[in-house]
């Protein structure tokens, strides 16, 4: 094959490098194989996927063809459900396995993060779920307020969620607002009232770890703060006891049915595991 033919190559050059050959020369070489091994790996797995007869037990395999500005064809293929490939890779190579979150059941079991991440094909896997170490029915109260409008009906939207942050907001507390998009976020800070303004803190204006610096020292002082940002604010930050008393998700983040994968799946939120493999078929009139 090829594209062992190559790698072959590349690991000759790097054991036993040509007479006279200096050390630049041979490392540029290694490094033009192995991009060369890449595109090849790329063509590979492309045309195998074009060519996989769907399992109709099975998500399918989305495929289509782009046209770039250089008027070349670009050849996509991309699975649309990672549950069989994290099924191999992963889960039957693995000598024994946890996976632990508390987001992992849905509708009180395990069927839909079975279904999706490959367990399902796993028959000695085993689900348990455990009671919470945490008293959150008395430590919390989940609101979910009833707003008409449509998210994409615009100023309407945004009026009656600005209702909602001024009913339930204590502007002396520690609040933490999250939203969808960066559009979003800055439409409710452009119509947040004016005694908020000196107490909110907006990622994207400063680096993310001043941010929650300067959130930390504020309500350690016995002010309010209110941090907004999108999800990536939340990921991997800790904020415990007082520094948030109030948090807020504005809009939850799905994402929008648009690519050929998400339609070829036919749901209406789009999950795709694993980028798109693709590589480019130079058309007849295709300069070379």
């Amino acid at each position: 094959m090829l594209l062992d033919q190559v790698e072959r190559e590349k690991e000759k050059l790097t054991k036993e490098p040509p007479a006279g050959a200096g050390v630049g020369m041979v490392a540029r070489i290694v490094r033009e194989l192995g991009d060369a091994s890449a595109w090849l790996q790329s063509c590979h797995d492309t045309l195998a996927l074009l060519s996989f007869d769907d399992d109709k037990a099975d998500a399918p395999v989305a495929r289509w063809l782009t046209r770039d500005p250089q008027d070349l064809v670009e050849a996509h293929a991309s699975p649309v459900d990672a549950s069989a490939w994290l099924a191999n890779v992963v889960w039957r190579k693995a000598f024994g396995a946890v996976a632990m979150s508390t987001t992992l059941r849905a509708m009180g079991d395990f069927r839909h993060f079975a279904e999706r991440s490959g367990l399902r094909r796993i028959r000695e896997a085993a689900y348990v779920a455990l009671p919470s170490p945490f008293d959150l029915e008395t430590s919390a109260v989940l609101r979910v307020p009833a707003i008409v409008s449509d998210s994409g009906s615009g100023d309407a939207y945004l009026a009656q969620v600005m209702l909602e942050l001024l009913a339930g907001v204590d502007p002396a507390e520690a609040t933490l607002i999250l939203c969808a998009s960066r559009a979003l976020m800055d439409a409710l800070v452009e119509r947040a009232p004016a005694s908020w303004k000196d107490r909110m803190k907006v990622q994207g204006r400063t680096a993310i770890a001043p941010l929650l610096e300067a959130h930390r020292a504020d309500v350690a002082a016995g002010r309010g703060s209110i941090l907004v940002g999108l999800a990536t604010l939340a990921e991997g930050v800790d904020l415990p006891g007082k520094q948030c008393s109030h948090e807020v998700i504005v809009k939850l983040p799905f994402a929008p049915p648009k690519s050929r994968s998400g339609r070829r799946l036919r749901t209406s939120v789009l999950v795709v595991h694993q980028p798109h493999i693709d590589c480019r078929i130079p058309t007849r009139n295709a300069a070379p």
